[in-house]
């Protein structure tokens, strides 16, 4: 996963994209699982909605990252690192997972909208069978991410 670095969390998931690639730039298919061999469970639900492909970097060099087609041509360009603070995420699950957990889970997160900063996102998540486990949308804003590693001021004076 890019800039896994920074996204730390995204090393804690296995993400396997599609062998012809992408269908589109603003759309993100990909099966998951956990790396440490945990199931996914209802009460992950909220981390598997906020795990996926970022549209936006999809969008922002000639190879989409997220592309295991393009990947093998990548130039050697400087990628920014961006940050999406959530502003609003909803999510209606239609189906509970077992009890026991599941290994594998698929999400196609689509952008509806990426406009002045901002993105609009509708998620979907599948269990193993195709069924609908979860609907999400996300309002999130796209910035640089020196705007999360910057020093922060607490206002406190120094004496």
């Amino acid at each position: 996963m890019p800039f896994a670095e920074f996204r730390k969390a995204t090393k804690k998931v296995e993400f396997y994209f599609p062998r012809d690639g992408q269908r589109e730039r603003s759309v993100a298919d990909e099966w998951i699982r956990l790396s440490t061999g945990e199931k996914w469970m209802n009460a992950t639900l909220g981390f598997v909605a906020d795990m996926w492909p970022m549209p936006i970097e999809a969008h922002l060099s000639e190879d989409n990252p997220y592309d295991v087609t393009s990947n093998g041509s990548q130039k050697k360009e400087k990628k920014r690192t961006m940050w999406y603070p959530t502003l609003l995420l909803n999510m209606d699950v239609k189906k509970s997972l077992p009890e026991e957990g599941v290994e594998w889970l698929f999400v196609r997160v689509e952008a509806k909208q990426i406009k002045n900063g901002r993105m609009d996102l509708e998620i979907v998540i599948l269990d193993e069978g195709g069924e609908i486990v979860c609907l999400s949308h996300h309002v999130a804003l796209a910035v640089d991410s020196s705007r999360n590693l910057a020093q922060r001021n607490t206002g406190a004076s120094k004496i």
